[in-house]
């Protein structure tokens, strides 16, 4: 089982479970109608006024190849808190080799579920709202306002920062934020004033107009990404949050056991010792069961952060590489003496550059 999406919160407000509840129900009758349920997209639901936890899974199976996409959203009323948990999943239904699908985007409907918890439950990080708004810092206050909350040692979720004066269009935007709702804090500079304020008071160029930035809790160093769309660093996002996602056990409690077959049993029944084993039994190796999955997916969690790293790593290696070939061009110039020459030393040393073979065919003809 693969963890291609997870998403969690927490709100000491544990009035608001009911509220939680009907919005995944909601969503559950929109994605999923009663009388369109068929045995191929079973739906498992556990819910008792009793029970502290509230949990539904829903498999699909996946037409592309041979495997299914659980979505699994649990709610647990503990003694302190009320906690939310959302995980897409991807589970073989086969012995068969399949390409690892690493990361998805939560689709639009499960997005507006994931928008409604967040706003329900009004959590602060280091006393900023979470939301799905973009922070736009447009002059010296919101500036240096960034600047101290990217320090703030408090601070949970990371901020992904975008430099946006001089660009025709973000990179990040609005739809951005809904997808990072609760994973993320995204924020916009918008003026050369509140850069500056910013650098100033963080101390240290992070941002800037030619890159995105994520700049991560107090502990891990800010990350540049350069690409010309979001896919990468949104990517890295949703991996952080699956990674942080903590172990569920969700093993009934006895004590809610023994008074849901109090109040089923007759009154004149007298349940024996054996029976009472055959249940404890059974919800061991329940529990059992959920540790052993729950292990599976904090392996395929670390094995995916391990594969982010090495793509990283290769990515910088050949920054490096092509670095080094422009300074080595100012040392050595043979390579101008012909023009044939030097196309081939760009075709060697420069694998960014697209070449049209008819012009390197017209090329030949002219040497």
């Amino acid at each position: 089982m693969i963890t291609t999406y997870g998403f969690s919160i927490a709100t000491p407000n544990k009035d608001l479970r009911q509220a939680a509840i009907d919005a995944v129900f909601r969503w559950l009758d929109e994605v999923h109608p009663h009388e369109k349920r068929t045995n191929s997209t079973p739906v498992n639901i556990r819910h008792s006024p009793n029970d502290p936890i509230f949990r539904v899974d829903v498999l699909e199976q996946d037409s592309k190849q041979a495997a299914a996409r659980g979505t699994t959203v649990t709610l647990i009323t503990s003694k302190n808190e009320l906690y939310f948990d959302l995980r897409r999943t991807l589970r073989p239904t086969k012995s068969a080799l399949l390409p690892r699908r690493t990361i998805d985007r939560p689709e639009p409907r499960l997005n507006k579920l994931i928008l409604e918890i967040v706003k329900l439950f009004k959590v602060r990080d280091a006393e900023k709202i979470i939301d799905a708004e973009i922070t736009i810092a447009n002059d010296q206050l919101s500036g240096q306002s960034l600047a101290a909350f990217a320090e703030a040692p408090s601070r949970r979720l990371p901020i992904l920062i975008e430099v946006i004066v001089g660009k025709p269009a973000a990179i990040t935007s609005s739809v951005t934020a809904k997808q990072l709702a609760g994973i993320a804090h995204l924020a916009h500079v918008s003026s050369h004033v509140a850069d500056e304020a910013f650098t100033n008071l963080y101390g240290a160029t992070v941002i800037g107009s030619g890159w995105i930035t994520i700049i991560w809790p107090r502990g891990a160093a800010p990350e540049k990404f350069h690409q010309q769309d979001d896919d990468e660093v949104v990517n890295q996002l949703i991996a952080a949050s699956v990674g942080s996602l903590a172990t569920l056990v969700l093993s009934q409690s006895r004590k809610i056991v023994q008074v849901e077959k109090t109040q089923q049993a007759p009154k004149t029944a007298v349940p024996s010792p054996q029976s009472g084993l055959q249940q404890e039994n059974i919800e061991l190796n329940n529990t059992v069961k959920e540790l052993l999955e729950e292990n599976a997916s904090l392996l395929e969690n670390a094995t995916l952060t391990d594969m982010l790293s090495a793509q990283k790593t290769e990515e910088r290696d050949r920054a490096y590489s092509q670095l080094a070939t422009f300074l080595m061009m100012e040392d050595d110039k043979s390579y101008l003496d012909r023009v044939s020459d030097a196309v081939a030393f760009a075709q060697k040393n420069l694998p960014n550059i697209i070449f049209h073979q008819a012009n390197l065919l017209k090329l030949g003809r002219t040497k």
